[in-house]
């Protein structure tokens, strides 16, 4: 059932009654009859029926023209004229008013029918038509870019607001325009023409960006950085009709990069120079660190020389207490040279240019594992070695890693029943976390900073030997190698030692530059 309600317009009665029983055969509700132009306008504002059947010649001052003419400008209701007048004059007026159909007396039921649905249908599509373009109009209208569009011929069709704004167009100015004598461009380092984007896009069929560097030269004033692009505009076959032009104002774009630049070339500036003073201070510090080895060793000796000479001396009278003394210098000279000589590979770990190379961590591991148990000291412990992945690094610092974990967790399960060792690894996103777990004397937590530090020990040297310089070379080295260290452990129950190393290879890790050693 159709729910459209119709208002009927027509001076004659009989023709008004008889049209107003088609109507309501044909299922649609009829809101009334009326037979004036003044009436029709007044009806219409007052019942908004969905269309109106408007005769031309009516009575009163205002015909059926002129009752259309408003009423399509003020109420947006569709009309249809009733007329038996085929004059050229009249239809052309008529047609003046843009009516939705054109039904000739005497009235034929079939073209009533299809007059009225075509005229509802044609209402509904330009009504929601009207209510996109109000959208379309609204959107282009705040945005915050500039958008031309041009049809074929580049002639400028459409510009909102912001593109009035740029180029110092008006849209009413600019329409039915060439678009170049608009938009002009530039190039803001040579001062070249630059070609219409709108040309290349529908040339190409695709989008075109501007480059960076261009200039919009408005009606008035100087140019202005502008960015974006140009996109072809495709009819419902795919072919080119015409193209849209999107741009904004790229002016603090272009200030921001201008600051960056500057800002980086300061940080450059201030790089170089600090690395300028760091390299100088390493270099320092190494003409330092070989001044103290060399000068310390000269005293050494003389000590080493002076108590060899004593003892020679006491050979003749032999004294216990004074042997006993003369033993004492030389194990101190001897711990004094073998802490050089620590103190000297640490600072080779430091100085030494890195050489990557592809690592078979499980056979390094096993290596170091028969060297460390020919020395005859090691107990006699359960070593268990889990799969161990293949890693990036230089190979000698990576030995010397698990020279100094292995070697320190045999020396601290040396005094336990059943030492056991306990070698693994596992990874994650971005690194391979291997570790040495021992069953030994352990450590207290709270004293967990001091252990990766140069010459710092928690154990005395007559519990266990040793200089403090093994987890310091594992620090520094795995540091080196973009990783990190650390250790949990319980006081009599052991510890465990992890260290990182990532799973790519470093890029430029021969470049890089430690400041130095602490002691």
């Amino acid at each position: 059932m159709n729910t459209q309600r119709i208002l009927i317009v027509e001076d004659e009665a009989i023709i008004a009654a008889d049209l107003d029983r088609r109507v309501r055969s044909l299922g649609y509700e009829t809101v009334g009859i009326t037979d004036s132009g003044h009436g029709a306008c007044d009806r219409a504002a007052r019942q908004r029926p969905d269309l109106i059947l408007m005769d031309i010649v009516l009575k009163g001052e205002m015909d059926g023209i002129q009752a259309t003419r408003w009423i399509r400008e003020e109420l947006d209701i569709p009309v249809i004229y009733l007329t038996s007048h085929t004059d050229a004059t009249t239809v052309n007026k008529a047609c003046g008013t843009e009516p939705f159909g054109y039904i000739l007396k005497p009235i034929d039921e079939r073209e009533l029918r299809v007059g009225i649905e075509l005229a509802l249908c044609r209402h509904r599509s330009e009504r929601r038509l009207r209510q996109m373009e109000r959208w379309m109009t609204t959107t282009l209208n705040s945005i915050g870019d500039g958008v031309i569009a041009v049809d074929s011929a580049e002639r400028i069709t459409l510009m909102n607001p912001f593109a009035e704004q740029l180029t110092g167009w008006s849209a009413a100015e600019g329409k039915g325009r060439p678009l170049q004598e608009v938009f002009r461009l530039r190039h803001a380092e040579t001062g070249d023409e630059v070609a219409s984007p709108a040309t290349k896009a529908m040339a190409g069929g695709m989008v075109v960006r501007f480059d960076r560097q261009t200039l919009l030269m408005p009606r008035r004033g100087a140019g202005v950085h502008v960015d974006d692009s140009a996109a072809p505009i495709r009819g419902d076959k795919g072919e080119v009709r015409g193209a849209v032009v999107v741009f904004r104002d790229a002016t603090e774009r272009i200030r921001n990069e201008e600051q960056l630049r500057n800002l980086n070339l300061s940080l450059e500036r201030l790089v170089a120079s600090r690395t300028r003073e760091l390299s100088l201070a390493v270099r320092d510090l190494e003409h330092f660190t070989d001044s103290v080895s060399h000068d310390l060793r000269g005293p050494i000796m003389a000590v080493q020389g002076l108590a060899s000479m004593l003892s020679e001396r006491m050979e003749e009278h032999a004294d216990e207490e004074a042997e006993e003394l003369v033993r004492g210098i030389r194990d101190g000279v001897g711990r004094m040279e073998r802490m050089l000589g620590a103190f000297e590979r640490l600072a080779h770990v430091q100085r030494r240019d890195l050489e990557t190379e592809p690592i078979d961590m499980r056979q390094l591991v096993e290596e170091c594992l028969n060297e460390l148990t020919l020395d005859g000291r090691t107990p006699v412990l359960r070593v268990e070695v889990g799969p161990l992945p293949a890693a990036h690094g230089d190979a000698q610092l990576i030995r010397q890693v698990w020279v100094n974990l292995l070697s320190n967790a045999m020396k601290y399960s040396r005094k336990v029943r059943e030492p056991r060792l306990e070698i693994r690894a596992s990874a994650d996103a971005d690194d391979l976390v291997f570790w040495v777990r021992d069953n030994g004397a352990g450590f207290d937590m709270r004293q967990v900073t001091r252990l990766f530090a140069p010459f710092q020990r928690l154990h005395s040297s007559q519990e266990f030997e040793g200089h403090g310089i093994g987890l310091a070379t594992v620090k520094r080295v795995i540091e080196r190698h973009g990783g990190r260290v650390w250790a949990e452990g319980e006081v009599g129950v052991g510890a465990t030692f992890y260290f990182t190393l990532p799973k790519d290879p470093p890029v430029s890790a021969g470049e890089e530059v430690d400041p130095g050693v602490s002691i």
